[in-house]
C-alpha cells in the first residue's frame, strides 16, 4: 500500500467505515448500461461527476436564465451558478447525514442539464408545445435523456454512461416499475437531499435577485412570518446590502437546520437498515417540518406574486416563450436547418418533434434569440 496515494479501494473502504448503513455505497452500485473497467483512483460516482462537469450541456448552463437574462447584470444567478449552489448545499447536508457526498454532488450537477433557455417560462412553452403532439416535457426527464443519449463522449456508447444511481436520482416525479433497472419509488436519500436543496437554493436566491433588481421592496418581504423570524436575529448596524446578505444566509441556515431535524426524526421512526428501506419507505425521508412547510408555501406564493408575476419579469417570460414557439415552428417546416447530428437522428427514425425539442432545449438564451 502506498502511504501517499488513496486508491479507489481505499475510498470505498472509507465509505464502509463512515457512511450510514442506508447510504448509497459506491461499491454496491448497480453499474452502468455499458460495462466499463473500474478506475484505479476514482469511485464510480466520482467518475460520473467528472463526466458531467466536462460535458457540453453542463458548460451551456452558464448561458441559460435562472430568472433574469444576462443583460440585467453580471451578479444575477444563471442556471450554472444555481447548479453550483445546489451542489454545495447537497454536499454539506449529505456529509451531515453521513451519506455519499459524491453521489449527491453528481445528481445536483446533472439535475438542470435538460433545462430550456429562458428559465421556467421556456419549460412551460416546451411543455405546451409537446402536449400538442401528445407528449410531455419536464427538465429532469430531459436531463436524463441528455446523459443517456444526447451527449457524445465515446465511440462505444451514446450518452455519458453514468451509474444507475445517478440516472435514478434525476427523477423528481417517481413511479414504481417492474424491471430491475426501473426507477425506485422514493429514490436514494442522496437524491432526496438534492431535491430539497434545489428548492431551498432557488427560493432564497430568488429573494436575493428580486431585492437586488428592485422588483419588490424589503417592506413587502417583511410581511412574511419566516422573514421576520430570521431578520430579527441579524444586527441592523450594518449597510443594508450586507444586512440582506446576512439575512438570506440565516434563512438558508434555518431551513437546512429544520430539514436535518425533520429528516433525522423520520429516520428514527423508520429505522432503515439498507438503502432499499429508504427507496421503499411509505414516505420521503428528507423533508421540512410541517410548520416550516407552511412558512415555505407562503414564501413560494410571495415569489409567484411579487417576483415571477411582476410586469417586467412577465414580459421577459412571454418574449422567451414566443422565441421558443417561433423556432419550433420554423424547424418543423424546415428541419434541414437542424445541425447535422440532429438531422441524422431524424434520418435514423427519431420523431421530428422530439429531435427539435432536444435541439431547442439545449440552446442558451442568446443562441435562441439569434436563431
Amino acid at each position: 500500500m502506498n502511504p501517499f496515494l488513496a486508491t479507489r479501494e481505499d475510498i470505498e473502504n472509507q465509505e464502509r467505515e463512515t457512511f450510514a448503513p442506508y447510504a448509497t455505497f459506491s461499491q454496491q452500485s448497480k453499474g452502468r448500461e455499458y460495462p466499463e473497467e473500474d478506475d484505479p483512483q476514482r469511485t464510480c460516482f466520482q467518475r460520473d461527476r467528472d463526466r458531467v462537469i466536462h460535458c457540453r450541456s453542463y458548460r451551456r448552463l452558464k448561458g441559460k436564465t435562472q430568472v433574469f437574462v444576462s443583460h440585467h447584470g453580471d451578479h444575477f444567478r444563471n442556471r450554472l451558478t444555481h447548479t453550483m449552489e445546489v451542489a454545495q448545499l447537497s454536499r454539506d447536508v449529505s456529509r451531515n447525514l453521513r451519506l455519499n457526498e459524491d453521489l449527491a454532488e453528481t445528481i445536483a450537477l446533472s439535475h438542470d442539464l435538460g433545462h430550456t433557455p429562458f428559465g421556467h417560462a421556456g419549460q412551460e412553452a416546451m411543455a405546451e408545445i409537446m402536449k400538442e403532439f401528445d407528449g410531455t416535457f419536464e427538465h429532469n426527464q430531459q436531463s436524463r435523456r441528455i446523459v443517456e443519449k444526447l451527449e457524445k463522449k465515446s465511440p462505444y456508447f451514446q450518452g455519458l454512461n453514468l451509474s444507475w444511481e445517478v440516472r435514478d436520482g434525476l427523477h423528481k416525479h417517481r413511479q414504481i416499475q417492474g424491471s430491475e433497472n426501473a426507477i425506485s419509488k422514493n429514490g436514494s436519500l442522496e437524491a432526496q437531499v438534492v431535491d430539497m436543496c434545489d428548492q431551498i437554493a432557488y427560493q432564497n436566491h430568488d429573494i436575493d435577485d428580486g431585492l437586488r433588481a428592485g422588483i419588490f421592496p424589503l417592506s413587502e418581504l417583511e410581511k412574511l412570518d419566516i422573514w421576520r423570524e430570521i431578520s430579527s436575529r441579524v444586527s441592523r448596524s450594518q449597510p443594508e446590502k450586507i444586512w440582506i446578505s446576512q439575512a438570506i444566509s440565516s434563512l438558508i441556515k434555518l431551513m437546512v437546520s429544520d430539514m436535518l431535524t425533520e429528516t433525522i426524526m423520520r429516520l428514527e421512526q423508520l429505522n432503515p437498515k439498507t438503502g432499499d428501506d429508504i427507496r421503499h419507505a411509505p414516505q420521503l425521508l428528507v423533508s421540512l417540518s410541517p410548520e416550516m412547510q407552511k412558512k415555505n408555501i407562503a414564501l413560494r406564493h410571495f415569489l409567484a406574486e411579487k417576483f415571477y408575476g411582476q410586469p417586467e419579469v412577465v414580459r421577459q417570460s412571454q418574449r422567451g416563450k414566443a422565441t421558443i414557439r417561433r423556432i419550433f415552428s420554423d424547424l418543423m417546416d424546415h428541419p434541414e436547418k437542424l445541425p447535422g447530428e440532429y438531422w441524422h437522428m431524424i434520418s435514423d427514425g427519431e420523431q421530428k418533434e422530439i429531435v427539435i425539442k432536444d435541439f431547442i432545449a439545449g440552446m442558451t438564451d442568446d443562441f435562441a434569440m439569434g436563431f
